[in-house]
């Protein structure tokens, strides 16, 4: 059993609750904490390039990716008022750390003084309404 900043405890074989049963697999495998996988080098590589804020002249800000999740995580939580942001921020962290990712929009821009730009060769610089004028969107 582990505890949940949630409340209440919850076991790690049943998060859903009593009233479900375990899931059988056809491959067995052993629970692990998010933070026992080591990352891939792709996963480094994209973080390091799209989400990890940079100060203007290039020098890391974020040196770790759990830098990354505290920064995020403090910046959603200041939205909460004074007397729940403290606890919103642990909760938020704790989501990040067990593997919840908000869309990289968030990731890249939460608790960044100046939006980051998105790149001009990415498709989802029109869906999200930021084409440059008299770039066809």
């Amino acid at each position: 059993m582990d505890a949940s900043p949630f409340g209440g405890r919850r076991s790690s074989g049943n998060f859903l609750g009593s009233e479900f049963k375990k899931m059988n697999t056809v491959v067995k495998l052993d629970p692990h904490d998010v933070s026992s996988i080591p990352f891939q080098e792709a996963s480094l590589d994209i973080w390091d390039k799209k989400y990890r804020l940079s100060a203007k002249d290039g020098s890391p800000i974020d040196k770790t990716m759990d830098d990354t999740y505290k920064r995020v995580a403090r910046s959603l939580a200041e939205v909460e008022s004074e007397e729940l942001r403290e606890l919103c921020y642990e909760r938020f962290l704790w989501a990040l750390r067990k593997g919840a990712i908000p869309a990289g929009r968030i990731i890249s821009n939460a608790g960044a003084l100046e939006p980051r730009p998105i790149d001009a060769g990415d498709p989802r610089r029109f869906s999200e309404g930021t084409a440059p004028a008299g770039d066809g969107g």
